[in-house]
């Protein structure tokens, strides 16, 4: 069985949740949108599990900055919308931050590190 085999057993399928994961994946492969998330390292069970960050108006380099420090697709798009970039994000992650609270800091003027020593204290 092909993949468009699949997809189209999919399709057929009860359920809104499979008919519109499909609807997705047919999306990216027929306008020939895969051919650029391949060029970016992606595979296709990848390009579909972060194509929907694409269509939040998040280009495929910066999901893929996104990708390359670490981040799954629903971790990225909370980081983004609390306006983070991917480095940044990566740096608050890294010492135990979640994007609201990371944001409270980073808006205060801490850099991570800071914010987490004065954390680790009880602040």
């Amino acid at each position: 069985m092909d993949l468009f085999e699949i997809l189209e057993q999919l399709q057929k399928k009860r359920g809104q949740a499979k008919k519109e994961k499909a609807e997705r994946l047919i999306k990216l492969i027929r306008e020939r949108e895969y051919g650029f998330w391949y060029e970016k390292g992606f595979t296709l069970k990848e390009a579909y599990l972060w194509f929907h960050l694409g269509n939040l108006g998040i280009d495929c380099n910066e999901i893929k900055a996104w990708k390359d420090a670490g981040f799954e697709p629903f971790e990225a798009k909370a980081w983004k919308y609390a306006g983070f970039k991917p480095s940044e994000a990566k740096a608050w992650k890294d010492v135990g931050f979640e994007p609201s609270e990371a944001k409270e800091w980073k808006d205060a003027g801490f850099e991570p590190f800071e914010a987490k020593a004065w954390k680790d204290a009880g602040v």
